[in-house]
């Protein structure tokens, strides 16, 4: 299985993906993901923030869209981390998520490795994300009580490259 991770970005102009594409993409993700239709209200609002402040990447494996990963919340050698998985590849997660923190975090530039660590937070009730991040090197970092909202908790996860 060949896991690629294809940066949505300008490359001498031209976008990696058509807007038309990424904003297909929102629509094909509602439902599934609580935290896409509720952080982003609308297809055009998905694709601006992807433009401005993320940095979208689309899980392409062996030729196939699997899902997606975007980063946000950008610190020093550190980012938060999101992903989402269509359902026909939620059997073989962990071994893409993996796949997909090992490219990531193995990342260079002129200065150096790009990312030392991820964060990502997950609903408290969401007991299968929490046991797939763990099964892909996450750790616990805490709980934050209102994360998603009044009374609905989610924890705190990161990830480090070994050395970060």
């Amino acid at each position: 299985m060949m896991v690629k991770l294809i940066p949505y970005c300008e490359i001498d102009g031209v976008r990696t993906f058509s807007d038309s594409f990424i904003m297909n993409l929102w629509e094909e993700m509602q439902g599934y993901s609580p935290y896409i239709d509720r952080i982003y209200q609308s297809r055009e609002h998905w694709l601006i923030d992807m433009k401005a402040s993320s940095l979208l990447y689309i899980i392409d494996i062996d030729g196939e869209i699997a899902g997606c990963t975007w980063l946000t919340h950008f610190q020093e050698g550190y980012a938060q981390v999101h992903f989402f998985y269509f359902p026909e590849w939620w059997g073989r997660t962990e071994e893409i998520g993996r796949e997909a923190m090992r490219q990531a975090l193995s990342w260079k530039n002129e200065e150096g490795y790009v990312f030392d660590g991820f964060t990502g937070i997950i609903d408290k009730k969401n007991r299968l994300a929490l046991a797939l991040a763990k099964r892909c090197g996450w750790k616990e970092a805490g709980e934050i009580p209102f994360a998603f909202g009044q009374g609905e908790p989610g924890i705190m996860m990161y990830i480090m490259r070994e050395g970060g």
